[in-house]
């Protein structure tokens, strides 16, 4: 039995797996999961389809998942009290995404890429700035100098890229965006 779940998922969306019954065939055993983290537990039942075990959530039932890292566990289980027989199957790692659906407000961007757009924020803010440091009246500030800031943004820049790149976001794909390409 090797259900093939996503590594993450988005809450809002509906959430179905087909898992094979291989040696543990259905109405015979019942498939079950669960998610697991701090903000709670979520447990689902399979349904029995022609040996196998089709695992569903719905979309308004992953509404209400909280975004976060999951532990998802899965396994298989018959009979009831002192002559139940359960036997965990796997368990991997679970991603849920934010639900974006409009009714929150959710900047679903990485933390490369709001650290990315932080830092060309205090570049464009500071091209004005003729001073690196100054002191009023006993009270000093010393900004970042100019050279520290594009190399943490072409640091980052980099990062944000290679997510890009990991999510098929590149140029000529459908609905992708350019890869960040900074130069000093």
């Amino acid at each position: 039995m090797n259900p093939l779940f996503p590594s993450q998922f988005r809450a809002g969306d509906t959430l179905s797996v087909l898992v094979s019954g291989g040696d543990y065939p259905s109405p015979t055993w019942t498939l079950r999961a669960s998610l697991v983290n701090a903000a709670g537990r979520q447990v689902m039942t399979a349904t029995a389809v022609s040996g196998d075990h089709q695992l569903t959530a719905t979309a308004q039932a992953t509404a209400a998942w909280s975004a976060g890292n999951y532990q998802l566990t899965w396994w298989v289980e018959r009979g009831a009290g002192a002559a139940l027989e359960r036997y965990t199957l796997g368990s991997q790692p679970l991603r849920v995404l934010p639900l974006l659906d409009g009714s929150s407000n959710v900047d679903a961007r990485s933390h490369a890429r709001k650290v990315y757009d932080a830092i060309c924020a205090v570049i464009e803010n500071r091209a004005t700035m003729d001073q690196e440091e100054y002191q009023i009246a006993g009270r000093s500030l010393k900004r970042t100098p100019i050279t520290e800031l594009l190399r943490l943004r072409n640091i980052y820049a980099a990062e944000a890229t290679a997510e890009d790149v990991a999510a098929g976001l590149l140029p000529g794909r459908t609905g992708g965006r350019r890869p960040l390409m900074v130069r000093i």
